[in-house]
């Protein structure tokens, strides 16, 4: 299964893929039932616009709306996941100086925030981290 914000073709002519079968999947929490719940929200609307103008290209541009609205989302995820993962105990360094940074972790995984504003924060945290004396890779 694709996860992580890689842009794949998700419909044919007459087909289309949404959740986990897209690859509409959080690569940093693993989770991926709000993504198959956006994208058949998103799905439904192509059909209901196809049918109610008679079939028209409605259901063919599914797809961009994805790329435009869920994989920026996806794609976020994983560069956070990736700097994440990549040092956990650096990680734990700058939850214990920021907590409300998990607070924020904790707040996009509940989906009360958006992981692009979570993104933008750990991006403000990593420019102090030479301040902090936290040296890692993940600050390059």
């Amino acid at each position: 299964m694709s996860a992580g914000g890689t842009r794949q073709p998700i419909m044919t002519q007459r087909t289309a893929l949404i959740g986990d079968a897209a690859g509409l999947v959080d690569s940093f929490a693993g989770e991926g039932i709000y993504y198959a719940l956006w994208s058949a929200e998103l799905l439904s609307d192509h059909l209901i616009k196809s049918i109610r103008d008679r079939y028209s290209e409605a259901f063919l541009t599914y797809q961009r709306d994805v790329d435009l609205t869920i994989m920026p989302e996806l794609s976020t995820l994983d560069q956070f996941g990736r700097k994440f993962y990549k040092n956990p105990k650096l990680m734990q360094k700058i939850v214990s100086r920021f907590p409300k940074l998990l607070s924020l972790v904790f707040d996009v995984l509940e989906g009360k925030r958006d992981y692009s504003k979570l993104y933008k924060k750990f991006n403000i945290v990593k420019s102090y981290g030479h301040f902090l004396n936290l040296k890692s890779s993940i600050f390059t």
